[in-house]
């Protein structure tokens, strides 16, 4: 096979070091033809190691296999970031004081967020119990069963910010996990590795490789852009390291930060499950799963599916979208 002096010599550089653009760029031309390992296998191999040393900073395999429930009270401050009433920063700014919990056994999910943010007073909480789910509007004193309840989707957006839940993860998914490199993050050294998770874009975590703490995490979410989690100021709780810092950006500009004021960890969820009986029953609303066109006003469209949706205003010679980003390409479509 003859290779071109360039590629060649990326590859030879890319066989002791491996980096992402390397790996993409010899796709083909595997290191162990020239005396090493595989560019993949380098990359599953190296982020085994950096896995097994998260682990043991992370208080051990028994102690991570050992954390089988969550419950954290905290207060959130947020900003509408690229979605607020005006086209550029300042965003709007909210709070709300937040309580998560989660039961990997018995696959259980409490979410309760209270606050007040455009416009709007809320306090409501989601409940999953296997193949059970309910909504919980304590301002209207109802209780909804959901449609479509999983466990995994109502409980990913906490595992992303809690970093013993994401090297949990990470232990039990190891065999999707790739190194990627190396990066330099406040004037420290970090592995980068990656890991997909049952839902959602697939995550880029960022180890310090001194203290082999997650410092941060990535993801990408076309066409949106790229958000990233920052954790911080380590505690132990029970012997596993939690941050008690945590701030969310999206594409650079700040969109959450996280006060916590408490963990709990292995603790029964049964009196956080537990459903208002004075409260007014609603059934269920089946979402639908493929995307829909409603009409309700003439002119005034609602597109959209899994209860997700963007609303869509006809004018003399355009179209007014306003909405999410998700899914947009099919609902503008």
């Amino acid at each position: 096979m003859k290779l071109s002096v360039d590629r060649t010599n990326l590859l030879a550089k890319s066989c002791g070091a491996l980096s992402l653009v390397a790996a993409v760029a010899t796709a083909g031309f595997p290191c162990h033809a020239m005396g090493g390992e595989s560019i993949p296998l380098e990359a599953v191999n190296k982020a085994n190691t950096v896995i097994d040393a998260v682990i043991e900073a992370y208080g051990g395999e028994d102690a991570i296999d050992g954390l089988n429930s969550v419950a954290r009270k905290s207060r959130f401050t947020t900003w509408s970031t690229f979605q607020s009433l005006r086209p550029e920063p300042p965003w709007d700014e909210g709070t709300q004081a937040n309580f998560a919990a989660i039961d990997f056994a018995n696959e259980t999910f409490v979410g309760r967020q209270t606050g007040s943010q455009g416009g709007f007073d809320f306090d409501n909480v989601q409940v999953v119990e296997g193949e059970t789910g309910w909504n919980i509007d304590h301002r209207a004193e109802t209780v909804t069963a959901q449609a479509n309840p999983d466990f995994n989707n109502n409980s990913g957006p906490f595992i992303r910010v809690t970093a013993p839940l994401l090297v949990k993860q990470l232990k039990e998914r190891r065999h999707t996990s790739h190194w990627l490199g190396e990066a330099e993050i406040d004037g420290r050294p970090h592995d980068i590795v990656t890991l997909v998770m049952e839902v959602g874009p697939a995550l880029s975590l960022y180890f310090d490789q001194e203290t082999r703490m997650l410092t941060r995490s990535e993801r990408v979410l076309p066409p949106f852009g790229q958000v990233d989690y920052r954790f911080a100021d380590y505690r132990d709780v029970d012997g596993i390291p939690f941050a008690h810092s945590f701030k969310l950006y999206a594409n650079d500009e700040p969109n959450l930060v996280i006060h916590y004021e408490s963990i709990e960890v292995n603790q029964s969820l049964a009196k956080y499950t537990a459903l208002p009986q004075d409260y007014a029953p609603l059934d269920a609303v089946a979402q639908p799963t493929e995307v829909a066109l409603d009409e309700f006003e003439e002119g005034v469209f609602l597109v959209g599916a899994n209860g997700t949706y963007a609303m869509f205003v006809e004018m003399e010679d355009h179209v007014v979208g306003v909405g999410g980003t998700a899914g947009i390409e099919e609902r503008i479509a």
